[in-house]
């Protein structure tokens, strides 16, 4: 009786504890926001002088999403006549698989999955 006992504590444990795995983050907040970062710095036009600052994850929804505009801090690169510009942007990214789900630069679609 006793074993039998402890064979159905240890596999609700378990249990458990998957479920608590299942929920889990796959991404960090920061990870996710150096994900967003590389990837606007690639579609800059001069991605060694592109300045992408830090933000924090904006609350709401399953996804890690990162807004840059006039009320959190504005994303700088070189337009095309090689000014420098201030642009918003705003990237989500899969908390699941770490992938961008959306990327947006200065209103215009640069990917989505």
């Amino acid at each position: 009786m006793r074993v039998l006992f402890t064979r159905t504590v240890c596999a609700a444990l378990i249990s458990i504890a998957g479920i608590g795995l299942a929920h889990a983050k796959a991404i960090s907040e920061e990870s996710a926001l150096r994900t967003c970062q590389k990837a606007l710095k690639t579609a800059a036009r001069d991605p060694e002088k592109a300045v992408v600052p830090d933000v924090g994850a904006m609350r709401g929804g399953a996804d890690r999403r990162f807004l840059w505009n006039a009320n959190s801090k504005l994303i700088r690169m070189r337009n095309g006549l090689g000014a420098e510009v201030a642009v918003g942007a705003l990237c989500v990214v899969d908390e699941d698989t770490g992938q961008i789900k959306l990327l947006t630069l200065d209103g215009k679609r640069i990917s989505a999955s």
